[in-house]
């Protein structure tokens, strides 16, 4: 009779090489061999799928060239306490007081007048009667006189009505264009040439560029009222509010040349 096999038919294999390693925690996934090779490869993401903003300004100020910029900018404006960086922020502030207040650089503003009554201020050109020369030098291209003189300008100032309002500007304190003035300096001074006058220009408009002189321009003179009345309750012309600067024009013309 033949016995039976007592070896078994079907032999296991464990499942790690080692038998020796450390053990694990039950409760962990069981690891898949070559999971890694066969997870599909990561896809890019669509930039329709980026939330872009929708402005410009947004769009500009999130471009890399700008947050570079802005970086820099902040590790500049840093407060650090050396002198250099007061010195500068100090500079900085006076220039940005000076223009936001129309103030010049170098000098103070003038004074307001102390008198009772308000000022005003008009331009007045008086032709003369018949040409003036006062000398006799002339032009070398076309031999015409050079100090011929035809007309009297200048400007007139006169006590104003208290409160009246002006549309126009002050007058500078320095007659504009600089240039000319400046190219006068520099021809006292015996430097009169193309790399000094913009020198002399920019000098004369960083020291009193700005100074106005404080009269109001082209207002109605004192007596008269801001209707356009005079003190009997007539109505009269905006020429006629000027009633001394019209005998002032009269005396010019009559006085002797």
């Amino acid at each position: 009779m033949t016995q039976p096999n007592s070896q078994p038919d079907l032999e296991l294999n464990p499942l790690g090489e080692d038998t020796e390693e450390e053990e694990e925690d039950p409760d962990l996934p069981l690891i898949m061999p070559n999971a890694n090779a066969a997870a599909p490869a990561p896809v890019p993401k669509p930039r329709w799928l980026d939330p872009r903003p929708s402005r410009w300004w947004s769009r500009w100020t999130s471009s890399p060239i700008v947050q570079r910029l802005w970086e820099k900018t902040k590790d500049i404006l840093r407060p650090r306490f050396t002198w250099r960086y007061v010195l500068c922020s100090v500079v900085g502030v006076y220039v940005l007081y000076c223009f936001v207040t129309w103030q010049p650089f170098f000098s103070s503003a003038l004074p307001a007048y102390s008198g009772p009554h308000h000022v005003g201020a008009i331009d007045l050109e008086i032709p003369l009667d018949k040409p003036k020369r006062i000398s006799e030098t002339v032009l070398r291209g076309s031999r015409e006189p050079a100090f011929e003189l035809e007309s009297v300008l200048f400007t007139l100032y006169y006590p104003a009505v208290k409160g009246a309002r002006s549309k126009q500007s002050l007058h500078p304190w320095v007659p504009r264009p600089l240039s000319l003035t400046a190219q006068g300096y520099a021809r006292a001074a015996g430097v009169d040439n193309f790399i000094m006058r913009p020198i002399f220009t920019f000098a004369l408009w960083l020291l009193v560029g700005g100074i106005k002189i404080p009269a109001r321009v082209d207002v109605p003179i004192f007596g008269s009222n801001l209707e356009g009345t005079d003190a009997d309750g007539e109505k009269v012309s905006r020429h006629d509010l000027f009633p001394r600067k019209r005998q002032l024009t009269d005396r010019l013309h009559t006085l002797p040349r």
